[in-house]
């Protein structure tokens, strides 16, 4: 087991200049993908970092049971302020303008003439952008896995104050410049992780263990898929040491049926019956 650019992310978080990172999860994420996220983000925050975990899909219920999965978030960032103006036509609008008064700054819209200007139920105010100088990709061969968020530039261009990390247990294709800390012969994405989190000599916890538990388990089918090796089972070994806490599905008890009563309804028209009754 070897993880690609691991000295290269190693580096890259030792020049002390990394500040903020965002976690992204692919589109419709898997309990394997969503440990592995999960579980880097936490460590990252016991080295203190400020991290932030984002998906383009909503959690699912089966994410549940995962450690941190109420932090997940549906955009990528709160950087820039976005005002726009619901059920009011753009092209009633004139001109914006600004300006700074007393350092209060002011924005003005100018409807054109003959056209109200919005009002204040028109207004909406959202957040987006990212403002994270480093970026680490779960689980996403190629952009398009992120749904939405692929139509975000960092992750079509390499830009010079965003780092792209890729973590993965899978080939790539379509990224742009990026560190890759893949290890194609992993059998999942939390056991890439894990082999992360050791290089950054993170200890495991309770609730890491229990992430990279869980998300191993999924990954590999509970130990069933062909890829699983005699390392699998060392690593499933180490996170139970650890204290993960393996989720088991409680099973609906099982009643037996009673048998069912049979019913003997007598004839409407007795007089046979009671003719019967009398012989002899």
């Amino acid at each position: 087991m070897a993880v690609a650019d691991i000295a290269g992310f190693q580096n890259l978080l030792a020049k002390g200049e990394i500040k903020s990172i965002l976690v992204i999860l692919p589109q419709n994420p898997n309990i394997d993908a969503t440990a592995a996220g999960l579980s880097l983000a936490m460590a990252l925050e016991k080295k203190g970092y400020a991290v932030t975990v984002s998906s383009p899909s909503q959690v699912t219920v089966e994410l549940n049971r995962l450690v941190g999965v109420n932090k997940i978030r549906e955009d990528l960032g709160d950087k820039n302020l976005i005002l726009s103006f619901a059920n009011y036509p753009a092209d009633n609008i004139e001109k914006v303008s600004y300006n700074i008064d007393n350092g209060q700054f002011f924005l003005t819209v100018i409807p054109k003439p003959g056209n109200k200007a919005p009002g204040q139920e028109n207004v909406t105010l959202n957040y987006a952008g990212i403002g994270a100088n480093l970026v680490i990709v779960v689980g996403a061969n190629y952009p398009e896995g992120l749904g939405i968020f692929s139509q975000n530039k960092e992750f079509t261009e390499s830009l010079p104050n965003v780092t792209l990390a890729l973590l993965g247990n899978s080939p790539l294709s379509g990224w742009p410049k990026a560190i890759e800390l893949i290890d194609a012969s992993g059998v999942s994405i939390s056991e890439t992780a894990y082999q992360v989190l050791q290089a950054l000599d993170v200890p495991l916890d309770e609730d890491l263990a229990t992430n990279l538990f869980s998300g191993l388990e999924s990954g590999t089918a509970n130990f069933t898929a062909p890829t699983v090796r005699s390392e699998t089972f060392t690593l499933a070994g180490d996170l139970l040491k650890a204290g993960a806490r393996r989720s088991v599905p409680v099973a609906m008890p099982q009643f037996a049926q009673p048998a069912p009563v049979v019913r003997q309804t007598m004839p409407e028209d007795l007089s046979a019956f009671r003719d019967s009754s009398n012989i002899g």
